[in-house]
């Protein structure tokens, strides 16, 4: 298990650094997850619209699907909670450290148990990625002192071994494997330490540049159809020798013909803890150290003719330190995942957005702050708000009398449903009303969906009045009249 981190962002009193668990450490071998993103017309009820021609895709991460890897059976439910949220691209973890456990031997244990994760996607229609991290012991050379961690650069010797290694992959898995992503984090002291040394401020960005090289060219020869994903990158560094920049880490790249060993580049866009500015609208404190969505396009205009995936990106819905303690509310949550696809919209070369993760990891005998709640769902499976925007196809109906009498009881009631997975139950409504010509709305009852998704609420009438009927930031029913009779 290896941990990526990077600082809590620059704000009024100066920068604080803080660790962040990666995405193959708080979720080993995590599934990131792709689909179909229409964000032509982005409306309450999630992601609407006619496709567009560049629209980005939506992304997910499920660590359950890893825990259930040796049982096709358990994986079974988590398949199905994939294709509800409408995915149809899948990013899977695989630990180098894992898989080739002593130089020259690759573990059948840990092939078969990828074997199982992929088949099983395939089977259900989605687009596979692989992303390789974390280097064996065997081949680090650890000569650099200081280090925190465990994520030494690769020795020169074993570069061509992390060359076989993907040209394995790409052969093992040619057909039911479209891209491989390599590494994660690479500007991070935790996934490549150290960033920078006395004699080469740039050591970080050209150890990764030599580990591109080499995996490249085995991909290429494993499978020259299977695309090869470079950067990765954390969205914030210091220029240290334990971060880098992303800007400078591409910028690095790009300067030495790195374009010519990758087909598209990765980013992780996070908005970091300590920031001024929350909503992915909204610009970083440190625009020259960080790059969000906001600024995305400081990395875009590097290398103009790649696409880009961004392949970790969420909100914390409850403080988590491995993301400098920063949280928000469940609501803004759902609003913010919308605004980020809609922004990422705006950028032709994004190809897919990354939402980390589907289910909240809550830590067993250890504080709660350890944990990461960026997920769709709690840790204990029931859905936040931002799973119904995230899979779209919501409604809530209302059905309201076109005239009653002053003083009389009215009844309202409608169904609230979600096109995935159809009538959805337990959803606190809120009736609203505003008197007919007027503009301000006034909460009247709150209500909850039965089992069959159906609501209703009984309103005494007093004057020609407009209803409406709120799914918190999901979704909105139409208005519906009622005047005097």
């Amino acid at each position: 298990m290896t941990l990526s981190g990077w600082p809590r962002h620059r704000a009024a009193g100066g920068c604080h650094s803080q660790r962040r668990t990666g995405l193959f450490a708080a979720v080993p071998l995590a599934v990131v997850l792709l689909a179909a993103f229409l964000w032509s017309a982005v409306g309450p009820s999630g992601f609407a619209g006619a496709p567009a021609a560049d629209a980005a895709a939506k992304a997910l991460v499920d660590a359950r699907l890893d825990e259930s890897a040796n049982d096709p059976a358990l994986r079974t439910p988590f398949v199905a909670d994939i294709r509800q949220l409408g995915a149809s691209w899948v990013r899977v973890g695989v630990a180098w450290s894992r898989l080739e456990l002593e130089e020259g031997s690759y573990d059948a244990a840990e092939i078969a148990r990828l074997d199982g994760i992929v088949d099983d996607l395939r089977a259900a229609d989605m687009k596979v990625l692989l992303t390789v991290h974390d280097a064996p012991h065997w081949s680090q050379d650890t000569s650099y002192p200081g280090n925190p961690g465990v994520a030494y650069p690769i020795r020169t010797d074993a570069l061509d071994d992390f060359g076989r290694l993907g040209e394995y992959l790409a052969a093992h898995f040619s057909g039911r494997v479209r891209a491989m992503e390599v590494w994660n984090e690479p500007n991070l002291w935790t996934f490549l330490y150290p960033q920078r040394t006395a004699d080469d401020p740039y050591f970080g960005a050209r150890t990764y540049l030599r580990m591109l090289k080499s995996f490249s060219a085995g991909v290429r020869r494993g499978d020259p159809d299977v695309l090869v994903v470079a950067g990765a990158t954390a969205p914030v560094g210091l220029n240290d020798r334990y971060r880098t920049s992303p800007q400078r880490f591409a910028s690095f790249l790009k300067s030495h013909g790195a374009a010519a060993y990758f087909d598209a580049y990765s980013h992780h866009p996070y908005t970091p803890g300590g920031s001024v500015n929350h909503s992915p609208d909204e610009p970083p404190n440190d625009p020259n150290t960080t790059v969000t969505l906001y600024n995305l396009p400081t990395l875009l205009r590097l290398f103009p003719t790649k696409p880009f995936y961004l392949t970790e990106y969420g909100y914390n819905t409850e403080p988590s330190l491995m993301f400098g303690g920063f949280a928000v509310s469940e609501a803004a949550q759902a609003n913010y995942l919308r605004a980020a696809y809609r922004r990422a919209g705006r950028y032709p070369q994004v190809k897919a957005l990354f939402w980390y993760l589907v289910t909240d990891s809550r830590p067993v005998g250890l504080p709660a702050e350890r944990g990461v709640y960026t997920g769709l769902r709690r840790s204990d499976g029931s859905r936040k708000p931002s799973w119904f925007v995230f899979a779209g196809g919501n409604r809530v109906s209302l059905l309201a009398p076109e005239r009653a009498r002053r003083g009389s009881l009215i009844t309202l009631s409608g169904r609230v449903t979600c096109a995935s997975i159809g009538p959805v139950a337990g959803r606190s409504l809120s009736v609203q009303a505003r008197r007919l010509g007027t503009s301000r709305w006034y909460p009247q009852a709150t209500v909850i969906s039965d089992a069959d998704g159906r609501y209703g609420a009984r309103l005494t009438f007093r004057y020609a009045t407009q209803y409406r009927v709120r799914w918190s930031v999901v979704s909105t029913s139409l208005v519906r009249t009622v005047r005097v009779r």
